[in-house]
């Protein structure tokens, strides 16, 4: 299981990754990037950083691991190409959220194991401490010695993994986007709205983090409409109205969300009547 590890794309989530990887006694003699990361020496002191491969890395090398961007995995594929290589002892995996195996289906066809493994998390560093994978889980397509291989890993980084079916990745990955960055839209979105009340930077999170950390809380024991609140939920469409006169006279700008975001949650969460529903889209539409 300890076996030697070759990396390749040294981003934020291959570095962490790796990092998370040796912690948990990995043998990880070479990475290769073409921009090396600072800290590698810290965090990774037994692991040589290249800006050239060659036949001599993959002497040891048993797996390997793509954590490139998307649009730089066929080029790693036919750099891989090139190599005389026994590709039948090798597992080859890329880490993409959109992308499936497909990609590496030159290799698969050389006789290496392939698949696709992604985290279901945010990496805003490099080198991050192993913590962030805990309780997080990991989706594996594809080649059952792959899905073998990382659900150990998993089991090493208290991180859990799910199946998913190659056909399923984009629509996965959109969820996945939606996940964080549109939450995170929302959240720069309520932060403008605290804004336009000249509260600095330190007063809006302490109003807003309380609310969103009980929101998430509510959202995780809770059915999703009975984690909302507010005048949707009540029924308040003469509060709802003078949300979208202010708006529309005063901050013209803010007013698109507010519009479209009420619109969903009246049709997809919340059950309204049909004139209720009639009512609700004649405001937001005014």
């Amino acid at each position: 299981m300890k076996n030697n590890i070759l990396f390749i794309g040294a981003g934020r989530l291959g570095t962490t990754l790796a990092r998370a990887m040796y912690e948990k006694g990995f043998l990880i003699p070479f990475f290769f990037s073409k921009d090396i990361p600072l800290k590698h020496e810290l965090y990774l002191p037994n692991t040589q950083f290249l800006s050239v491969l060659s036949n001599t890395n993959f002497e040891n090398v048993n797996t390997i691991i793509i954590t490139v961007p998307d649009n730089q995995i066929k080029n790693v594929v036919n750099k891989l190409m090139l190599f005389d290589l026994n590709w039948e002892d090798k597992l080859v995996f890329h880490t993409s959220g959109c992308l499936n195996s497909d990609e590496l289906k030159a290799l698969e066809l050389k006789g290496a194991k392939v698949g696709s493994v992604h985290p279901m998390q945010t990496f805003d560093d490099h080198f991050l401490p192993v913590k962030i994978f805990r309780n997080i889980v990991f989706t594996v397509e594809d080649d059952i010695q792959i899905h073998n291989y990382f659900e150990k890993i998993a089991e090493l980084l208290n991180a859990n993994i799910l199946k998913l079916n190659p056909e399923n990745k984009i629509l996965y990955h959109i969820a996945a986007v939606a996940s964080s960055n549109f939450i995170t839209a929302l959240l720069v979105y309520v932060s403008d709205l605290y804004k336009k009340l000249n509260f600095d930077e330190k007063e809006i999170k302490k109003l807003m983090l309380p609310i969103v950390n009980q929101t998430l809380i509510n959202f995780e024991k809770n059915e999703s409409k009975n984690s909302l609140t507010g005048p949707l939920k009540r029924g308040d469409l003469n509060t709802i109205e003078n949300h979208v006169t202010y708006l529309k006279e005063n901050q013209s700008e803010l007013f698109p969300v507010y519009k479209e975001i009420s619109k969903y949650i009246s049709q997809f969460i919340l059950d309204l009547s049909k004139s209720d529903l009639e009512k609700l889209n004649s405001i937001l539409n005014k």
